[in-house]
């Protein structure tokens, strides 16, 4: 996907921290779009638009069973999580369906971060990784 098109990205939250993401990755020249957190919402904006990345949070209703929807639907998707647990979810859980997990407290630096990781990846590099901030 290193490409020097417009990305599109979906963030699956309308709640104050999604609107912040939001915000920040359209000022940093990404083509945006939010839905609410609502699965089938989601689902349905990720047929009908078609973006290179989803953003959505764990709290987000059956967050496992989302994004092995979308990654059946849509192979190319890649799927950012952020996430309040303490422990990475193993091969069962997120880690399983999310392309990168950034775990809270979290930055719209981690995300920009993570965007760029997933974007050109290295091919050495293991895309499912955790990104954990320092309090």
């Amino acid at each position: 996907m290193c490409k020097k098109d417009v990305i599109k990205i979906l963030v699956g939250s309308l709640n104050q921290a999604g609107m912040k993401v939001a915000d920040y990755l359209k000022k940093q020249g990404y083509n945006v779009a939010q839905s609410d957190y609502n699965p089938l919402e989601i689902q349905l904006e990720v047929l009908k638009s078609k973006p290179d990345f989803l953003i959505i949070s764990e709290i987000t209703e059956f967050p496992y069973e989302l994004c092995k929807n979308l990654k059946g639907a849509c192979p190319k998707l890649k799927i950012i999580m952020l996430s309040n647990r303490k422990t990475n979810n193993g091969n069962n859980g997120l880690a399983k369906y999310a392309d990168m997990i950034i775990k809270s407290p979290l930055s719209c630096a981690d995300i920009k971060n993570a965007l760029r990781a997933l974007q050109c990846p290295d091919d050495s590099a293991d895309l499912n990784i955790t990104i954990t901030r320092k309090l």
